[in-house]
């Protein structure tokens, strides 16, 4: 996230005035990553088939920080924020599970930024190919379901982290806080869930013909390109166009909002007043 050398990239002001500063290296630390789980399955220094091994104690073990870890962001965005954007809810559980911090640094680190694409996301490739290794390995090559599995699901994750400037610009991290909700969800369920078809597949291959295989994967494709586009496509407004939406609140108080005008890619700077 530090080291590797990148653009910086600078996402949405928030309503206190801050503005998110990031590295935009995702593709470049996506692909050191998936080299260097190569360069040491070939060398033998590490066997990748030993995370489908160890995957229930991996889950465990981190499930385990996720829940201590999410305890110390409630408190940090209590009594050491990182910046204005934080707060109590008014209610500990809801501290809790929702957070109370919106862009929280750790010795600089952004933790969303950490948990959401340097882990989870990662991990999420990592494990799929750790998982493709331990089917090679016990019948001696890949079944096509686990072929066309791991190579959609590759696209998809390599356009995310070329996209990755996007994702800062997006709900996940312009309004979710940095509590239970996102950060275990980053660092339980994605690497939990979203590889589990992958998992099965290791000792439950389908076997897919060849018409069927190749089909499946230039329709996964085409979605991944659709998806990737309509991201793309979208049309941010100027800063000074930002629209404003007023209401009334039970105690009759005037409150406005700026909602997402520009979509996900928007760099005008959306307030409220």
């Amino acid at each position: 996230m530090k080291i590797v050398p990148g653009k910086e990239f600078k996402a949405t002001t928030t309503p206190s005035g801050h503005v998110p500063v990031y590295i935009a290296n995702g593709i470049q630390c996506y692909t050191i990553t998936i080299v260097t789980l190569f360069f040491c399955a070939y060398y033998n220094i590490f066997n990748p088939a030993d995370v489908y091994d160890n995957m229930g104690k991996l889950l465990s073990s981190i499930n385990l920080f996720a829940v201590v870890f999410c305890l110390g962001l409630m408190f940090k965005g209590l009594y050491f924020p990182s910046t204005s954007d934080s707060g109590t809810n008014g209610n500990v559980l809801v501290d809790y599970f929702w957070g109370t911090e919106l862009y929280p640094r750790i010795l600089g680190w952004d933790v969303k930024q950490f948990t959401n694409c340097r882990f989870g996301m990662m991990f999420w490739q990592v494990g799929i190919l750790c998982f493709a290794f331990k089917q090679f390995q016990m019948q001696n090559g890949l079944s096509s379901s686990m072929l066309v599995n791991v190579l959609l699901q590759s696209v998809y994750i390599a356009k995310f982290f070329w996209w990755e400037t996007g994702y800062f610009c997006s709900m996940d991290i312009q309004h979710d806080r940095a509590g239970y909700y996102i950060c275990w969800g980053c660092l339980v369920w994605v690497p939990g869930m979203y590889t589990i078809h992958s998992y099965f597949l290791v000792e439950h291959p389908v076997l897919l013909s060849m018409p069927v295989a190749g089909l499946m994967l230039l329709a996964g494709v085409l979605c991944i390109w659709c998806n990737y586009d309509c991201d793309r496509c979208t049309h941010p407004l100027p800063a000074s166009s930002t629209l404003i939406h007023s209401s009334h609140s039970s105690a009759d108080s005037d409150r406005s909002s700026a909602p997402l005008a520009g979509g996900p890619r928007s760099g005008a700077a959306s307030r409220s007043s």
